[in-house]
């Protein structure tokens, strides 16, 4: 039996996808940071480390949703994750996960811990359908799929957080996403990790 392979797909980069035409870069952050910047930095954190582990790790960057679900199966994928961030204002986090893959449901599920745990607000865990927006990611690839959002690009709410020398301080939740983008990486990868070593 051959290694298995993870297929990253991070959107807003390279060539148009999906259903845009243009050259869509994501959503734009307070701070003037773009989605793709911050979906990139946590993808190469989570090639980083797959390959620190050992796993082989493939990072789709251009096409339509179609051409990398073509590229993953081709690849004899044993996972697709779907990156990016939400947008629209809100203080949470998400993976999703296609609602006809037990599979999946319990990627998304170990991964949701993973990322929970690094990020001051809370990560849960979500079920696409045929009717929900974020189908249109992960619905046509053969190997179980996740839509990762681990953050709002354009948060404005304020978290505490630790401030040397042991004291809280405030950041918006768009600047906590942005500085936590390697541990993201990191978080989904060990989740990842933990579903391919059941």
């Amino acid at each position: 039996m051959s290694a298995p392979v993870v297929c990253l797909s991070i959107d807003h980069i390279g060539k148009p996808h999906g259903a845009h035409p243009w050259f869509d870069r994501g959503a734009q952050s307070p701070s003037g940071w773009l989605e793709v910047d911050l979906t990139l930095r946590y993808a190469l954190a989570a090639e980083r480390e797959f390959r620190r582990l050992g796993r082989l790790v493939c990072l789709l960057t251009d096409g339509t949703y179609a051409e990398r679900w073509e590229r993953a199966d081709r690849y004899g994928a044993s996972l697709y994750a779907s990156l990016h961030a939400d947008a629209g204002g809100g203080d949470r986090g998400t993976v999703y996960c296609d609602h006809r893959s037990t599979r999946g449901l319990e990627l998304a599920g170990l991964v949701t811990g993973e990322i929970d745990d690094v990020v001051p607000w809370h990560v849960g865990l979500g079920v696409l359908d045929e009717l929900t927006r974020g189908w249109a990611c992960i619905h046509g690839v053969r190997a179980p799929a996740i839509l990762v959002e681990p953050g709002f690009v354009d948060g404005a709410v304020w978290h505490d957080v630790p401030k040397p020398p042991g004291g809280l301080g405030a950041l918006r939740h768009h600047e906590i996403l942005w500085d936590s983008a390697d541990a993201i990486g990191v978080a989904l990868a060990r989740g990842i990790d933990a579903w391919l070593s059941r």
